[in-house]
């Protein structure tokens, strides 16, 4: 099998970086999704808000590193009166989307030197070519981390990998996938100690169940959901888990 060496390595390894990225500022991104799933904006601000509830966390002010149009900050707010929320976005194409009165920076959160009560990845260390580097440091904006994590991994995608795995790859820019296993590992392994979690199931916010057929197909999912939560992420797509986690003893970065 076939792998650069030396030198070769490292431009083959940096090129496969950029061209990673690059489809969040070349408009590529914006192309293949053209709402920037900002219509899934809602269902997710009440997951965040649900966990914050269950374990009394009550941050008075929030970032959201990668917010794209910074739809979850919109729809979180009227539910977290008088809390200060900042979103960083790296693609020009998403922050041109913003709506008025969103707090929104082009650029990169590290540039930024700010802190916050709590810092969001929704959706977004799966895009991420260094996600260990990437998680370590959000360490900088807060103590605690609420993080949404897409369970690409389950006994339906491997067994559908070019329209499940490869889709997500190509059209959605998921180069990791994560298991529940495998995304908390990730957190505690860059000093993201889990604190409370909840399983989301997007598959049934929004319109992907539109016809009958559809909705019947999911019966058996809905029905093992029913039983074992854990189980039915395993087994069915669409699910993801939604994390807050407090930073490790010693390892904030200053």
């Amino acid at each position: 099998m076939w792998a650069p060496s030396g030198g070769a390595f490292w431009v083959w390894h940096n090129r496969a970086m950029q061209d990673a990225t690059t489809r969040y500022t070349d408009g590529s991104y914006l192309a293949s999704n053209p709402d920037w799933h900002d219509s899934h904006a809602p269902w997710k601000a009440r997951e965040i808000v649900r966990v914050l509830h269950d374990a009394g966390a009550k941050p008075k002010s929030i970032c959201d590193v990668g917010c794209g149009t910074g739809g979850v900050m919109r729809a979180m707010a009227p539910q977290l009166p008088g809390v200060e929320m900042t979103g960083y976005e790296v693609s020009p194409q998403a922050a041109a989307m913003v709506d008025p009165g969103v707090d929104v920076v082009l650029g990169d959160f590290r540039d930024d030197s700010r802190t916050f009560d709590l810092v969001m990845a929704i959706d977004v260390f799966e895009h991420v070519p260094d996600y260990h580097g990437f998680l370590h440091d959000l360490h900088q904006k807060a103590p605690q981390g609420m993080f949404h994590i897409p369970l690409d991994l389950s006994l339906y995608t491997i067994l559908r990998d070019k329209r499940t795995l490869i889709t997500h790859r190509e059209k959605l820019g998921h180069i990791h996938n994560f298991s529940r296993e495998t995304a908390l590992a990730t957190l505690r392994d860059t000093g993201w100690q889990p604190a409370h979690m909840n399983f989301t199931r997007g598959i049934f916010m929004h319109d992907k169940l539109d016809t009958t057929v559809r909705k019947l197909k999911w019966l058996p999912v809905r029905a093992l959901m029913h039983f074992n939560e854990a189980a039915a992420a395993k087994v069915a797509a669409g699910f993801g888990l939604m994390v807050l986690a407090e930073t490790t003893s010693g390892y904030r970065v200053a």
